[in-house]
């Protein structure tokens, strides 16, 4: 193996924080967004400001143009976003470097982005089945 062939760790560690994986986790929210309009028949949208925080919002009912914020994810801190949710609890996502990969976690919990996407998003598309 060359210098060149191992694997770059290095470029890893460094992409490990908020502002990264901010964005990683708005296209993953994207495409449930997305979804969740197609499949549920309720219209929603999700938007990503300056960077640093995501916006999920929904079609208020009985109503062509008011919608209504339902969930905010932003950069609490150089490893950390706090999601505020208008039908759920406040959720902290963890951001960690474990010394050869980057990992996310809620409550000590290791989870994949999908994962920490329908966390945060299912209570807004489901209520509280």
């Amino acid at each position: 193996m060359t210098d060149n062939e191992h694997p770059n760790w290095i470029k890893a560690r460094v992409a490990c924080n908020a502002e990264t994986w901010i964005e990683r986790l708005y296209g993953v929210m994207k495409i449930d967004v997305q979804r969740a309009t197609k499949e549920t028949g309720r219209e929603h949208r999700i938007d990503l400001r300056n960077g640093r925080e995501i916006t999920v919002s929904s079609l208020v009912e009985d109503s062509t143009d008011q919608w209504q914020a339902r969930l905010g994810l932003t950069i609490a801190a150089p490893n950390t976003l706090r999601a505020a949710s208008s039908v759920g609890t406040d959720t902290i996502v963890n951001i960690h470097w474990t010394g050869h990969e980057c990992e996310l976690s809620i409550c000590e919990k290791k989870m994949e982005p999908w994962e920490i996407s329908r966390r945060l998003l299912e209570p807004l598309f489901f209520g509280d089945d």
